[in-house]
């Protein structure tokens, strides 16, 4: 599973790849700084959406020992805000090139397939004299969060159990249950 930061780093190449903004006009929302001049993007972090699939587990017994994998494939959602006249158009822009191959490899290895985009909204933000035009749109990619849980031990236990024929008296065997405990 990538972290948060190689998720950030992924949205913010494929923007600066779209747009040729420089490095300090596109970053993640709300992280401090001046206001750069001219057009600027941020992005919000990748947050789960409501929508989980189920998890697909499997287990692997080697040695004595169980490991159980579980990968839930979910989709997140990230907002991404382009300040300026052009915003929209970035907007749409961002959307046509994450099916291009060079852009669909920057998401795919921060593991963020782009699902659709949300309609465009205009919500201008009033700066020092004048309003500033702000253009924002989600973002949807499918992810995957993992866990693995290991170490777990399996134990045999051998258990005398007593049989008793209707009629002949009783006789006796042996059994091989098996256990998983931590």
């Amino acid at each position: 599973m990538k972290t948060a930061a190689q998720k950030h780093e992924a949205l913010k190449a494929w923007i600066r790849g779209v747009t040729g903004f420089g490095v300090n006009n596109v970053f993640l929302k709300n992280s401090g700084g001046p206001k750069p001049v001219g057009e600027y993007a941020t992005f919000e972090s990748p947050r789960t959406d409501t929508e989980n699939l189920p998890f697909v587990t499997a287990d692997v017994a080697s040695g004595g020992e169980i490991e159980r994998s579980h990968v839930q494939f979910c989709t997140v959602r990230a907002g991404v805000e382009f300040f300026g006249e052009n915003g929209e158009y970035w907007l749409d822009q961002l959307r046509l090139s994450a099916g291009e191959f060079r852009y669909r490899s920057i998401l795919s290895a921060a593991d963020l397939v782009f699902i659709r985009k949300s309609a465009t909204v205009y919500v201008p933000e009033y700066g020092d004299t004048s309003p500033l035009d702000r253009w924002h749109a989600d973002f949807f990619f499918s992810t995957q969060k993992d866990r693995v849980e290991k170490d777990y031990e399996l134990q045999l236990l051998a258990a005398n159990i007593e049989f008793q024929k209707p009629g002949d008296g009783t006789s006796t065997g042996e059994i091989s249950v098996g256990e998983i405990t931590e």
